[in-house]
């Protein structure tokens, strides 16, 4: 039988005051207003901009083919929910440029006062408005909304998946935030393919809820839009090399590293994530933080190395000093390593003094104080017992 979760009891948010709503607008504002003035105009070096666009121009003549190469083969690398937006876009305003600038704006803007609402359902209201404040300064958000990319659009897709999913909640499960859900959910798997991810969430938390009918319907849906997408993808990948997971997993590629010519799509995958967590470990994540790196070239660096303000200690003994021929990268990750153990020392440290270790564990009645009088011993459990000398 289809057992319907019990609602459960939640607090409704508490009513937003005039000075509250005025900060949440300026905050809102004033992103919007970066974001647009900070934009790129035009299409960037990447093109994938571009491609974005020429896909949407194909969508609003019911084609999906990249008429920019040889051929004009179908494209199957991007979903097309995010072309399809930018197509409906160029035929309603005549491909303004501006137009496409204030989707992506407007979609990015929408996301983070989704984001507030929801924050401020789960956190108090103060502490809301703080991290609405941070999102906003966030430099990938105020870049993301002022290009033309699909980063926006599936930012939005998400909270308001999982803004749907809280409503529905503390209404009692209301089917319009459920569906809203759904949707949401859907949209994402359909403008960039990690958006699985959240479908698969969404699936199992609604099975773990016992939601079965929801569940099973969200599969089905999957399975036929998201699925057939990524059947599409298996049959119009065109065999480049990095262009989708689907074209390393049917071997088409020519690339050795990531394991051409082997009998199984595992192994290319296995591969290719290897070689994706090695450049992660070595290049994007290092490049990121803020520790310097130098080249082990003798004691000019050591020396630079001993001027930087670091703790006496680690001047003394050298640590941040790059060892002659050692490699910067690893340099790079080793320092990172070491900057990272001194900050959890620093933090676990106080924690430590403020909760020493118990060598034994008594109970309350063992950890009772032991009374003396004289030559009489009263032990915690209430017998005395004598102290019989030599003599």
């Amino acid at each position: 039988m289809h057992a319907e979760p019990t609602p459960r009891a939640s607090v409704a948010p508490a009513s937003l005051s005039l000075v509250t709503v005025l900060v949440v607008a300026l905050i809102l504002g004033g992103f919007a207003t970066v974001a647009w003035v900070t934009r790129t105009p035009g299409v960037t070096h990447s093109n994938d901009d571009a491609l974005y666009m020429l896909l949407g121009d194909q969508l609003t003549h019911f084609s999906y083919r990249e008429l920019f190469k040889v051929g004009a083969p179908r494209h199957g690398q991007y979903p097309p929910l995010w072309p399809a937006l930018l197509g409906l876009t160029q035929f309603v305003t005549g491909g303004s440029e501006t137009a496409r600038f204030l989707l992506v704006t407007a979609l990015m803007t929408g996301a983070l006062a989704l984001f507030f609402d929801l924050a401020r359902r789960l956190l108090p209201l103060r502490l809301a408005v703080l991290v609405l404040a941070a999102a906003a300064c966030n430099p990938f958000t105020i870049l993301s909304a002022g290009r033309v990319m699909s980063e926006a659009a599936f930012l939005f897709w998400t909270i308001l998946c999982l803004w749907a999913l809280q409503r529905a909640r503390a209404s009692g499960d209301d089917r319009r935030f459920l569906l809203l859900a759904a949707l949401a959910a859907l949209a994402a798997a359909l403008t960039r393919t990690i958006g699985l991810t959240l479908l698969a969430g969404v699936v199992g938390a609604w099975l773990l809820q016992r939601r079965w009918r929801s569940a099973a319907l969200l599969a089905t849906l999957t399975g036929v839009l998201v699925g057939g997408w990524l059947a599409w993808t298996l049959f119009n990948h065109e065999g480049v090399v990095g262009r989708s997971y689907v074209a390393d997993a049917a071997q088409v590629t020519q690339d050795k590293s990531v394991g051409s010519g082997t009998a199984s799509p595992v192994v290319v995958m296995a591969r290719k994530v290897a070689l994706r967590v090695r450049l992660q470990l070595t290049d994007l994540v290092p490049s990121g933080l803020p520790f310097p790196t130098l080249r082990g070239d003798g004691r000019r660096q050591r020396r630079l190395a001993a001027r930087d303000a670091r703790p006496r200690r680690l001047r003394r003994r050298g640590l941040l000093a790059t060892p002659p021929g050692c490699d910067p990268v690893r340099a790079r990750i080793l320092r990172a390593a070491l900057g990272l153990a001194l900050g959890a020392a620093a933090v676990l440290r106080p924690v430590a003094a403020a909760h020493p270790p118990r060598l034994c564990a008594r109970g309350p009645r063992d950890a009772a104080p032991v009374e003396t009088d004289g030559a009489a011993q009263r032990t915690p459990r209430g017998r005395t017992r004598r102290h019989r000398g030599l003599g």
